[in-house]
């Protein structure tokens, strides 16, 4: 795990705040880990369960952890410089131009005509 990830994660968690379950914790410390070291993310818990749901919480706000703290960085270092690496999660490439969304215009029939295929 990547100290940024732990780092982030005792954050989050060493101050006052409501108490949150083993599972919670766990999704937390796996988005994050999936944001800044790329891990996979995969639920330990049985599906359908209380136990399952809070990972999937835990994620949310992992997620948003790492949201949080890229902003904090952007806004310090400058959105140009940092924004392409910060826009596509885990350090994929590091161009220096700005990550745009890829804009997918399909008809359904060309849709249907892929699939088939």
């Amino acid at each position: 795990m990547g100290d940024l990830a732990k780092t982030l994660f005792d954050a989050a968690f060493s101050g006052p705040r409501d108490p949150r379950s083993v599972p919670y914790k766990a999704g937390v410390l796996a988005a994050l880990r999936y944001r800044v070291d790329g891990a996979r993310m995969t639920n330990p818990y049985p599906v359908a369960t209380a136990e399952s749901d809070a990972w999937y919480a835990g994620t949310q706000e992992g997620h948003t952890l790492f949201r949080r703290h890229a902003e904090q960085a952007l806004d310090a270092y400058g959105r140009h410089e940092l924004s392409p690496v910060i826009a596509g999660g885990p350090a994929r490439h590091r161009s220096t131009r700005p990550v745009r969304p890829a804009r997918v215009q399909m008809s359904a029939g060309s849709l249907q005509t892929q699939l088939q295929s």
